[in-house]
């Protein structure tokens, strides 16, 4: 027969949404089957016989946090890239996780979800693999999250379309692990992937998830997103991380990445973007009118030089932003507050007012709602 005793958290100081931000309120807790069944802000709850009783009151109780992108591939690779570019730091991420067993794959993703764990994250969106997805490549990363206990949206790296915004000239098809296959078949193998683990009441999802819109053709862009509404499922994907991508869109495609989305069909509430970096104010407005989630991962771009993303701006606009660790290797941490305070740091030296600054109810926002919206 299973345990039905409840857990009773009592004298917890939580912080609650209250007006416009979050307040410290004391309060007990019950949790049943694993969801809040009860909060009593006079801390009166009475335990019944069998519950198990947390006396926390020296503690603050939190939600988990949601690290809205990361790439679990990177774990191994804290420290290893400083001073790097982002073409630079992107073939050597190719040199660094191209050919690895499935063993060292799940134990990669395992070393990811313990740090993420131990900094309170509970849910993630794993921006997976490095090269071009299959389902046989992801099995060893779902393993890992599932013994986890995390929630964990696997987004399938795909393109079909070259790297030409790292391009490196002179690579044989055999020397290039980020070799291009045609659009029909990587649909075909995010078809078969999402049959073969997809499965939401099981904490596990697949998102459908671009490299980056500018290594995408508008078929991969536009079945992708129809694929990701007929599975009920999101579509995430790096949306102008660098300057050279806004340029090679407008060279090649004749309008913006974010035009263009909008156009094919692929700007909708079931999107989320990793970076969003060189936006301008239209297109800023495009991504609040149509819900799509902005993911900033603030240290990722410091580090890499990228840019900084216009935070207060997209907030004054209603865009939704989540907050994202990016990968081990681009921020050197897997922590999530560091995340949160690095994003409301960052305006307060590009020009915006001190009127205009945003705080941590900003952050907090960021790490919860936000997140939760990429998670759909």
């Amino acid at each position: 027969m299973a345990d039905m005793a409840d857990t009773l958290i009592r004298y917890a100081l939580l912080l609650l949404a209250e007006g416009d931000g979050y307040q410290p309120v004391r309060a007990d807790l019950r949790i049943r089957d694993g969801v809040i069944a009860e909060l009593d802000r006079q801390a009166k709850l009475t335990p019944a016989p069998g519950d198990k009783v947390i006396d926390a009151r020296d503690r603050l109780v939190l939600p988990g946090f949601i690290n809205a992108h990361a790439h679990s591939t990177m774990a191994l690779l804290k420290g290893t890239t400083d001073g790097l570019n982002h073409p630079a730091f992107m073939w050597q991420n190719q040199a660094d996780t191209v050919g690895r067993s499935a063993e060292e794959v799940e134990l990669t993703t395992t070393l990811a979800a313990a740090d993420m764990l131990r900094h309170g994250i509970t849910s993630v969106i794993d921006h997976v693999p490095e090269q071009n997805a299959v389902s046989d490549t992801v099995a060893p990363v779902i393993r890992a999250w599932r013994k986890s206990g995390l929630r964990a949206a696997v987004a399938l790296r795909v393109f079909d379309e070259a790297y030409d915004d790292i391009a490196a000239p002179g690579l044989t098809a055999a020397q290039n692990a980020l070799a291009h296959l045609p659009a029909n078949e990587v649909l075909s193998r995010l078809i078969q992937t999402i049959e073969d683990w997809h499965r939401p009441a099981e904490r596990i999802s697949i998102y459908v998830g671009p490299s980056n819109t500018e290594r995408c053709s508008d078929l991969l862009l536009a079945e992708g997103h129809a694929l990701a509404a007929r599975h009920k499922t999101g579509f995430h994907a790096h949306l102008l991380e660098t300057e050279v991508q806004r340029t090679l869109c407008l060279e090649k495609r004749g309008t913006t990445p974010i035009v263009r989305l909008n156009r094919l069909g692929a700007l909708t509430q079931r999107c989320s973007f990793a970076h969003c970096v060189w936006v301008d104010d239209a297109e800023i407005a495009l991504l609040a009118e149509s819900g799509a989630v902005v993911v900033h991962n603030p240290q990722s771009n410091a580090k890499l030089g990228v840019g900084t993303m216009p935070l207060t701006t997209m907030h004054e606009a209603g865009v939704q932003v989540a907050l994202g660790t990016d990968g081990a290797s681009t921020n050197d941490t897997q922590s999530i507050h560091e995340a949160m305070g690095l994003a409301i740091l960052l305006p307060r030296i590009a020009g915006v007012g001190r009127s205009r600054w945003p705080d941590s109810n900003v952050a907090l926002d960021m790490a919860w709602v936000g997140g939760a919206a990429a998670l759909g």
